[in-house]
């Protein structure tokens, strides 16, 4: 009998592990077959952005997202939803300190009266 219950725990550890490599296997799948698509539903579009379903639905109803309505079903462009995704960039330092300089920087305009170059 204590065989049987040495080996009951490995066997529900590898049933487990199993389901696990099953349930990873299944999300790969669902990836691939979105890089194909061009219209997404609700999950797949959750799955593209990261962003759970009733997130989805509270954007969809404050048109937010950019959706299409097919009757009761809500779908997504794949592009838009990317170009919604990076329509908030943030700058580097580097291109804020950019803009500074230039801001800084002397600017030249034409005097009307001599015809001569100013810097302001």
């Amino acid at each position: 009998m204590t065989t049987n219950n040495n080996l009951t725990l490995p066997i529900n550890e590898l049933e487990n592990y199993f389901k696990a490599i099953q349930n990873e296997l299944q999300e790969i799948k669902q990836l691939a077959l979105l890089r194909t698509k061009k219209v997404l539903d609700m999950s797949e579009c959750s799955l593209l952005t990261g962003i759970s379903e009733s997130t989805l639905y509270k954007h969809v109803s404050d048109k937010k997202i950019p959706y299409y309505k097919c009757g009761k079903f809500n779908y997504f462009k794949k592009s838009e939803v990317e170009a919604w995704m990076l329509q908030c960039r943030v700058k580097t330092n580097a291109e804020i300190e950019a803009e500074v300089d230039s801001y800084f920087q002397p600017t030249e305009r034409m005097n009307k009266k001599t015809k001569t170059k100013c810097y302001e």
